[in-house]
């Protein structure tokens, strides 16, 4: 055989060799990724899952994401965010690749704070809501308010209000609340000077009380008060005192007047302080010797078919007369005529003696007639009095009339609709 010929012999053989795989060096086949996959594959933020995976041929593995490579047939990972891990396997033969995607829910809202500054104003003036929110699509806060960006909105509530929040994300709604507070303007409930008529050189007592104020004052050269609840004074003339309360809310201003008159005896009442039901109040009519009272209704409407009034009545000191010293108000309670249903005496003798008994109910003119409204405001009747003393002294006092002292109003029944408790009575004497 010539050499040529055996060259080409010999190199078909080595390439049959080669193909049939007869002594030579055979291919890596490439792995294979038998599954890829992950315990949870949603998940709560903060939350964590094991990536789980099952291989053949691999040399090597790793995941992106920042787990890189790995060993075993597991990983735990915790994403931030929803993740697609991309897992690659290696060997001689090539590379294998598959995927999962681990999804993490959306985070909910969350209110960090919430609160209104000032928490506390005065009426009609404004408080300035802030907060601070996260993971929030839309706020809304309640009380008209509505629909709200940013960080912060003004609110001028006219009472004490309650807001709340609203936050809205993919991840749900949480509230919040906040209150602000309203202060109302200072109340004078009442302001009073006692006695309300004083000779020269006599003082009086100026009395008040006062609610949602921060300082107190009264003209006159009397000047702040703040902290009292009464002070003494010594007009030289009559004289009108304006208390000025203010606080958060605003101003409020009451006045009363102290009457000066010579020295000379006369009869004095002082009304009642705000409140009753019932009220027996002097009359403007009145003079230093000659003392009308009426017996008003209070603030709100009451129904009854009659009066009972027992006070003490010193005729030592006072004089009643009953054909003159009850005036009746037939258009708030009727007692007709010939005979009217009404009397006024003080006795002289017996376990009522020295007390002025007051009797008026409602004249039926059929057996159907009722008890009546009593409007508020309107004087039921009167009592006129008539200085008869020489010297200074108390008839009664409107917080402690004793015992044999009564003041009721009555239904047809006979029974009582307002009680002595809420009869407001004030303080008669003779004074200088």
């Amino acid at each position: 055989m010539n050499a040529p010929r055996a060259l080409s012999v010999a190199l078909f053989l080595l390439a049959a060799c080669s193909t049939n795989g007869g002594g030579g060096t055979q291919n890596t086949p490439p792995p294979v990724i038998n599954s890829f996959t992950a315990d949870a594959s949603t998940v709560s933020p903060g939350q964590s899952t094991t990536l789980r995976w099952s291989l053949t041929n691999a040399t090597s593995i790793s995941i992106d994401h920042g787990v890189g490579a790995v060993t075993g047939n597991s990983v735990v990972v915790q994403p931030i965010d929803t993740t697609t891990y991309l897992l690659t396997a290696t060997n001689a033969g090539g590379t294998a690749t598959s995927s999962i995607t681990v999804t993490v829910r959306a985070r909910a809202p969350a209110i960090a704070s919430f609160a209104g500054s000032p928490a506390t104003i005065g009426i009609g003036s404004s408080s300035t809501l802030s907060w601070s929110v996260s993971n929030a699509t839309s706020l809304t806060i309640d009380h008209g308010v509505g629909a709200v960006a940013g960080t912060s909105t003004v609110v001028t509530p006219s009472v004490t209000t309650t807001y709340t929040l609203t936050a809205t994300g993919l991840g749900g709604t949480v509230t919040a609340t906040t209150t602000v507070t309203v202060i109302p303007a200072p109340v004078i409930s009442s302001f009073k000077g006692s006695p309300a008529s004083v000779a020269v050189g006599v003082s009086s007592t100026l009395s008040w009380t006062v609610s949602n104020a921060t300082s107190l004052s009264i003209d006159q050269g009397v000047g702040v008060v703040t902290g009292l609840t009464s002070v003494s004074v010594s007009p030289q003339v009559d004289t009108t005192y304006v208390l000025t309360a203010t606080g958060l809310g605003g101003v409020t201003t009451s006045s009363t007047t102290v009457t000066v008159h010579a020295a000379s005896l006369h009869v004095q009442y002082d009304d009642p302080a705000a409140g009753g039901k019932l009220r027996l109040v002097r009359n403007a009519a009145s003079t230093a010797t000659h003392l009308v009272l009426d017996l008003q209704v209070g603030s709100n409407a009451l129904s009854g078919f009659g009066i009972a009034l027992t006070l003490p009545m010193d005729p030592a000191m006072v004089t009643f007369v009953p054909a003159t010293g009850l005036v009746l108000n037939a258009s708030v309670l009727d007692a007709g005529s010939s005979p009217a249903t009404a009397a006024a005496a003080v006795p002289s003798a017996g376990p009522l003696q020295n007390m002025l008994v007051i009797g008026v109910a409602r004249k039926k003119q059929a057996a159907t007639d009722g008890d009546v409204t009593l409007s508020a405001g309107a004087t039921v009747f009167s009592i006129v009095v008539d200085l008869n003393g020489s010297a200074p002294g108390q008839i009664f006092s409107g917080s402690n009339l004793g015992t044999a002292a009564r003041a009721a109003l009555l239904n047809k029944a006979g029974a009582e609709v307002v009680s002595i408790a809420d009869f407001a009575i004030g303080d008669l004497s003779l004074a200088l």
